[in-house]
């Protein structure tokens, strides 16, 4: 829902304000950065819950996930994606400042790929004109 939509369509949807988050110009228009605290916002409207309970299970859930990935297994989530962690070989390279050849170390970074409706809903928002900012 970021892709090319006005701040104020997001947050209004929302309710939240625009000087909630953070914004940033992108060449399809600006862009809000959503924060944690502004989705618990929603959430919470949305469950009909506090947002101390919205809150505590939006980061258990997070912390799972981030535990599972220290555990080297792979979340899948249908339809929005699939996490998993990979290791990347070590390689040379070379310092750009003076050309000399450095050895960089294998390394483990977690690999995130979008699933077929995240994907779709991503594409759809994107083919929408961004309104002119005048």
């Amino acid at each position: 829902m970021i892709g090319q939509r006005t701040i104020e369509s997001d947050y209004s949807e929302s309710g939240l304000h625009a000087e909630t988050a953070s914004h940033r110009k992108n060449t399809g228009g600006i862009v809000a950065t959503v924060s944690k605290r502004d989705l618990v916002l929603r959430i919470a409207a949305r469950v009909g819950q506090s947002k101390a309970v919205t809150g505590d299970v939006i980061q258990s859930f997070l912390d799972e996930v981030i535990d599972e990935l220290a555990r080297g297994n792979r979340l899948e989530f249908r339809e929005f994606g699939v996490f998993e962690v990979k290791t990347r070989a070590a390689r040379k390279a070379r310092n750009p400042q003076n050309g000399e050849p450095v050895q960089i170390a294998a390394r483990t970074v977690v690999r995130f790929k979008a699933g077929r409706k995240m994907k779709a809903t991503v594409r759809a928002d994107s083919a929408t004109p961004a309104p002119s900012a005048t």
